[in-house]
């Protein structure tokens, strides 16, 4: 959406961040978008005014889709659920701009062992993680245990988990929502 607009409001009298952005949905806006805003532009004394929209914007963002010294969001942490046929690779991926604080992995075996392969993936590229047996009765998949950070996910690198046999079963994953 960066377009001979954004030049005009950074080189002249027309519209500033203010018009441009007043019509547009925080959740639309990406990144990207104000990165390519700021790649095509110079900062000087005649612009150092239209400067203070787009990063007054950028701090708005920040702030409308986090919460405050990086805490999960309160409300937004939820149980991700997702039952799985034999032989079936799946992923776990958070919608739009979400970033998720795995807590807790359950799984479970339908009649029988399940062998699963977590792997962290971008959708081209995967990075092989954990294996896990999933029981009938439950088995926790403690993942956390192998990093010395929080696990988190988003839109663009998110768990892809192949069952290695011929055992349907079901995931569960609890998460804290920390990014809109």
């Amino acid at each position: 959406m960066v377009d001979e607009e954004w030049v005009l409001m950074a080189h002249g009298d027309e519209p500033n961040a203010y018009d441009y952005l007043a019509t547009s949905k925080v959740g639309d806006l990406t990144v990207a978008q104000l990165e390519q805003t700021l790649e095509n532009s110079f900062l000087n004394k005649t612009n150092i005014e239209f400067w203070k929209g787009p990063i007054t914007m950028h701090r708005l963002l920040e702030v409308s889709r986090t919460y405050p010294w990086g805490l999960p969001i309160p409300e937004q942490s939820a149980v991700f659920q997702y039952s799985w046929s034999a032989d079936e690779t799946f992923i776990i991926q958070p919608p739009g701009t979400e970033l998720w604080e795995i807590a807790a992995m359950e799984g479970y075996g339908t009649g029988a062992t399940a062998d699963l392969k977590f792997s962290y993936t971008d959708g081209t590229a995967d990075v092989e993680w954990h294996l896990a047996s999933v029981t009938q009765t439950g088995t926790k998949i403690d993942m956390n245990s192998l990093t010395p950070t929080q696990i988190r996910i988003n839109n663009s690198l998110y768990f892809k988990i192949e069952n290695t046999d011929a055992t349907a079963g079901i995931l569960l994953v609890a998460y804290h929502k920390r990014s809109m």
